[in-house]
């Protein structure tokens, strides 16, 4: 299991709660190699989304984060703080 997929709604399920996926993404994306937009993305939930996450938008948000990385010459070149991740 890749970590796109950790905490993402399981087979059948459309979205998972708010506070679910706040949690799940700190542990994904604020320890081992935080996102440095972590704390931005939650709050922007909070205040303008406040609902559940859909499937999509969970999947979404990791495809956002490897392209950014990606286009942005990647973590080896030139660092986590500098690429997104």
């Amino acid at each position: 299991m890749c970590a796109r997929s950790l905490g993402a709604p399981q087979k059948g399920q459309k979205c998972v709660h708010l506070e679910t996926a706040e949690g799940m993404w700190q542990l994904l994306l604020g320890t081992v190699r935080p996102w440095p937009l972590l704390e931005s993305w939650l709050s922007f939930l909070k205040t303008h989304h406040n609902r559940a996450i859909s499937k999509d938008t969970w999947l979404q948000l990791y495809d956002f984060i490897k392209v950014r990385a990606r286009s942005h010459g990647g973590a080896r070149k030139h660092g986590p703080q500098n690429c997104g991740w």
